[in-house]
């Protein structure tokens, strides 16, 4: 289990809830029935879903170059080149919608080519039903809309009335998939992120079956301080860097073979590489200014599509190559990049996190209110809900408080219950405390110490 988003979502998952804004409902629903699965602990199957999403992505992009004329074997290799790159292999063992994401990304991909090729209106209602549910679970999906628009400009693309009314409608239907959040947001037994406290430490959820605070849950209300948030690079420079994550994601052969891919992609399917490059300028552009620490992973979609150019780039150069040295390199960069990222990218066997919250709600006193950080009350809570531990406790997100207010618990609580803070900064003085484990303890015991461990 990994801390903070990936333990809040194993949470809401197992009680099919709501997690932080946009929610995700569309992830949530369909990755519950992984936690009936009879292998591990819930968190285990919620990782095990990122990986069926991942596996199924890379055989979409495998078939996806097929469609495009690409030859099986570098077709295979394409696939692969996404399937061994650190980012995608990173986000596939851990609770993470990203996986997700790309899936219902590649799958709308692939029914647009085959509207292209066929004409067939199901191929444009699957699109559209792709994009709906992609939007659904995150609304940021919607900066993809440049793949969508210029794939269906053209004059041989193009939808009739009839189709467009029922790609319009197949769209409505996946979008109708956010309803999940109002429906499950008043369920008692489901977790929601969230609401705010009250002086007593008891959680109040939010009110999101009201469409004001519906449409700011959606939108990313919550987040929007982010935004611009801290010293912004400037776009050459966030370019240099996102560069960097792919060079290394691909260990520099898959990133140059993309560019090979781009200069024939340019003279056979010039639209195509302008809807690439419109949605990376969208997408780069709202990640320039978005300041959170997991903004690398949000670049898998990246990762994802550039295995599209690298196929083109592959199939060209295998044409070339007819004494078989590049068929040998290309296997040995494979075998290279999992020796060298498997173990930067797994999870296996990895309980720390798990066992330390473990360790900590033990040590806490019986009925205590506990007020830490995302990172440490995300395992807390994963444990407490699903796994039944310490249900006495009262957890408290110090992010929803602020330290203010979380001394204001303390203050007026502990001469009924122990309240445990994570420090942020000095306590209030008058407030008699002492410390456990870097914990400022408040309690009726009126001890002043200093901090021990």
């Amino acid at each position: 289990m990994q801390p903070g988003d990936s333990a809040e979502l194993s949470t809401a998952v197992a009680t099919l809830g709501i997690p932080h804004a946009p929610g995700y409902p569309v992830y949530v629903m369909a990755s519950y029935p992984f936690t009936l699965l009879p292998v591990g602990d819930v968190a285990y199957r919620v990782n095990v879903a990122s990986a069926a999403y991942g596996a199924v992505c890379v055989v979409l992009i495998f078939e996806l170059l097929l469609a495009l004329g690409v030859r099986p074997l570098p077709s295979l290799f394409a696939s692969q080149f996404a399937a061994f790159s650190y980012y995608f292999w990173a986000q596939s063992v851990i609770a993470e919608i990203y996986t997700f994401d790309a899936m219902l990304l590649i799958a709308m991909l692939r029914a647009l080519v085959g509207f292209q090729q066929r004409r067939g209106t199901g191929w444009l209602c699957a699109a559209g039903v792709a994009a709906g549910l992609g939007v659904a679970n995150r609304s940021g999906f919607a900066m993809f809309a440049p793949l969508v628009a210029l794939a269906l400009v053209r004059p041989s693309a193009r939808p009739d009335l009839r189709q467009a009314a029922m790609c319009l409608l197949a769209f409505l239907v996946g979008l109708s998939s956010y309803l999940f959040v109002p429906i499950r947001s008043v369920d008692a037994s489901a977790y929601v992120w969230g609401g705010q406290y009250l002086i007593d430490g008891s959680a109040v959820r939010p009110n999101l079956t009201s469409p004001d605070n519906l449409w700011d849950f959606f939108t990313l209300g919550p987040f929007h301080q982010l935004f611009f948030a801290g010293p912004s690079p400037s776009y050459s420079d966030h370019l240099s860097l996102v560069a960097t994550w792919v060079w290394a994601a691909f260990l520099g052969s898959g990133a140059l073979l993309g560019l090979v891919g781009v200069a024939r992609a340019w003279t056979e399917r010039r639209l195509d590489v302008l809807a690439i490059a419109a949605t990376s300028v969208v997408y780069l552009g709202a990640l320039t200014v978005y300041y959170v620490p997991d903004r690398d992973a949000m670049l898998l979609p990246f990762v994802v599509l550039w295995a599209i150019p690298a196929g083109f780039g592959l199939g060209l150069v295998w044409a070339w190559d007819t004494s078989h040295v590049f068929k040998v390199s290309l296997a040995l960069c494979l075998a290279t990049m999992f020796v060298v990222n498997q173990p930067l990218a797994s999870q296996s066997g990895s309980s720390a996190r798990r066992d330390e919250g473990v360790r900590l709600m033990d040590s806490f006193e019986r009925d205590a209110i506990v007020i830490g950080s995302w990172p440490q009350m995300s395992v807390m809570d994963y444990l407490q809900r699903v796994e039944g531990t310490r249900p006495d406790l009262r957890l408290v997100q110090m992010w929803a408080t602020g330290p203010d207010f979380a001394y204001a618990i303390a203050d007026a609580n502990r001469l009924e219950r122990p309240v445990y803070v994570q420090l942020f900064g000095p306590a209030p003085p008058e407030l008699k405390r002492h410390y456990v484990d870097g914990w400022a303890v408040f309690d009726a015991s009126g001890t002043n110490a200093e901090e021990t461990r």
